[in-house]
C-alpha cells in the first residue's frame, strides 16, 4: 500500500500543501510581498509648542529678567507667553544703558498683580525714555498685572507707544506718573485698538500736545471696569483724546445742537431754538476730539454720532428725570451717499 494510499484512507490531503517546503514557500511569499509595500507619508498640521519664559527676578537685565524673556519673545515671532514668578515682589528699575522694554512679537506678559510689581524707567529731563515701545510686527499684545511708571519722553507714550495696527490689552494694569508730548500714559500711533479691563490710567501728563492719559490716533477705544482719572494735557483731552479718522467725527455745532434737544425733549419741548438756549449748555469738548472735530477730519455719517450723544445724554439724567426719560433709540441712522466726479466739470 502506497504512502498517498494511505493517506487517502484518512482522509488527509495529499497535494503537499501543508508540508514543511509548502509553508516555507508562503511564508517567503508573504514576506517578499512585505517588502515591496510602499512607505506612505501624512502631512500633519502645524504642531509647534509655543514658549512660555519665566521671570524670576527683578533685575533690569540678565538671566531670569523681564528684559531677557522678552528678547527671548521676539526672537520666535510667534505668539509667547512671559509669566513672572507669583512669589515676586518689588520694583524693576530700568536703566538708561539699556533703555525702554521692546516687543515686536506678540506676546502675553502675565505679571503677578498691579500692587505686587511696578516697572519703574526711572527716566530723567536728561536721560528720557519709556517704559514699553511696541513695535508694528507685534500684532496682538497682552500685558496684565503690573503697573508701569517713571517714563519721560519728547514724543509720543511715556507709558507705552503702541505702534501695530492690532490689538493692546491691559488687564489689572495701572498705567501712572509718565510724561510725553502726547499720549502721556499710552500713546496708539496708527490704526491700533486699545483695550482696559479693570486697569487704571492715572496721573500721567501730555506737555505740549493732547491725550493726558491716552492719546489714540485712530482706533477704538474700550474701557471695562476700569479708571481714567487726574490726568493733564495741555493741548486738550485730559484723559482721552482720539479724533477718529473714519467719517463719524462731528464738529462742536452738531454736539451742542443734541445737547440742546435733550433740554427740550426732557424739559419743555415748547422751548424756542434759539441762541439764548444754546448759551445755558457748558459744553467742554476738547478741540480735535470725537466730538469737536478740526479739518480735515472727515464727517460725512456724523448723524450716527449726534444719535448716539442724544442716547447718553439723556441716559446720563434718568435718575434726575425718571418720569421724562425713555428708553434708548436704535442708535443709528441709515444713510446712502452717492457721489463722484463730474467728467464735463471735472468736480
Amino acid at each position: 500500500m502506497t504512502l498517498n494510499t494511505i493517506l487517502d484512507r484518512l482522509g488527509l490531503p495529499t497535494n503537499g500543501r501543508h508540508s514543511p517546503r509548502g509553508k516555507n514557500d508562503k511564508f517567503r511569499r508573504q514576506r517578499f510581498k512585505h517588502r515591496r509595500r510602499r512607505a506612505l507619508l501624512e502631512n500633519l498640521e502645524d504642531r509647534r509648542v509655543l514658549a512660555t519664559y519665566m521671570v524670576t527676578s527683578l533685575a533690569d537685565s540678565g538671566s531670569g529678567s523681564l528684559r531677557a524673556a522678552l528678547q527671548s519673545a521676539n526672537a520666535t515671532g510667534d505668539t509667547d507667553t512671559i509669566v513672572f514668578d507669583s512669589a515676586l515682589s518689588g520694583t524693576v528699575n530700568l536703566g538708561v544703558a539699556n533703555g525702554a522694554l521692546t516687543i515686536s512679537s506678540p506676546v502675553s506678559i502675565q505679571g503677578p498683580g498691579s500692587s505686587s510689581v511696578t516697572i519703574d524707567a526711572n527716566a530723567t529731563v536728561t536721560d528720557k525714555f519709556r517704559v514699553f515701545e511696541i513695535s508694528g510686527a507685534a500684532s496682538n499684545v497682552t500685558i496684565t498685572g503690573l503697573t508701569l511708571t517713571g517714563g519721560i519722553v519728547d514724543d509720543g507714550g511715556g507709558g507705552i507707544l503702541f505702534r501695530s495696527a492690532d490689538t493692546l490689552t491691559l488687564v489689572d494694569t495701572v498705567v501712572t506718573g509718565n510724561v510725553a508730548a502726547n499720549g502721556g500714559g499710552i500713546y496708539s500711533e496708527y490704526e491700533g485698538n486699545l483695550v482696559l479691563q479693570s486697569s487704571t490710567i492715572s496721573g500721567n501728563t501730555a506737555e505740549s500736545s493732547k491725550g493726558g492719559g491716552i492719546h489714540a490716533v485712530d482706533g477704538d477705544v474700550s474701557l471695562t471696569d476700569s479708571t481714567i482719572s487726574g490726568n493733564f494735557a495741555y493741548g486738550g483731552g485730559g484723559g482721552i483724546f482720539s479724533q477718529y479718522a473714519g467719517n463719524i467725527n462731528v464738529t462742536l455745532n452738531a454736539t451742542q445742537a443734541a445737547a440742546a434737544y435733550c433740554l427740550k425733549a426732557l424739559l419743555d419741548p415748547e422751548i424756542p431754538n434759539n441762541q439764548g438756549v444754546l448759551n445755558v449748555c457748558e459744553i467742554e469738548c476738547p478741540s480735535g476730539s470725537l466730538l469737536n472735530c478740526t479739518p480735515p477730519a472727515p464727517v460725512a455719517a456724523r448723524a450716527n454720532t449726534s444719535q448716539r450723544i442724544i442716547d447718553v445724554i439723556i441716559g446720563a439724567l434718568a435718575d434726575a428725570l425718571p418720569d421724562a426719560v425713555v428708553g434708548a433709540a436704535n442708535g443709528a441712522n441709515t444713510t446712502a451717499v452717492f457721489s463722484g466726479v463730474d467728467p464735463a466739470t471735472g468736480k
